[in-house]
């Protein structure tokens, strides 16, 4: 069952950080969902292999030479589950500022054109 940490790529299928536990998984996320559905040890569990996790990145190159890791953000998401797009946040703000760009454009070309009474249909 694929849970909120699962990322499909192409037909891959790469596993991410999924703390979600419960028998009978098709009432995850709905009405029925309820804490009954925890199995008996499953917090200590998730405890555990959270301080094994937190523990390795607290001790990971990437917090001990931060600077040299400060290059940006990466933004991530899927499209319908089909694939993934990655791209970095300076792509990210051209992106979002050209899309305010193009939506102001065309909402004043718009209110123009109808003001002028030239409204095609």
């Amino acid at each position: 069952m694929l849970h909120d940490g699962n990322l499909k790529l192409g037909t891959c299928l790469f596993a991410g950080l999924d703390f979600a536990h419960a028998m009978n998984g098709y009432v995850y996320h709905t009405r029925y969902d309820d804490l009954v559905a925890i199995p008996p040890g499953t917090l200590q569990h998730t405890g555990d292999n959270l301080l094994a996790l937190i523990k390795h990145l607290a001790s990971s190159d990437i917090l001990s030479n931060s600077k040299e890791h400060a290059a940006g953000r990466t933004v991530y998401f899927d499209v319908l589950g089909l694939y993934m797009i990655r791209y970095s946040e300076t792509t990210g703000i051209i992106v979002n500022v050209f899309t305010v760009a193009l939506s102001v454009y065309t909402v004043t070309r718009n209110m123009v054109t109808i003001k002028s009474g030239n409204v095609v249909i």
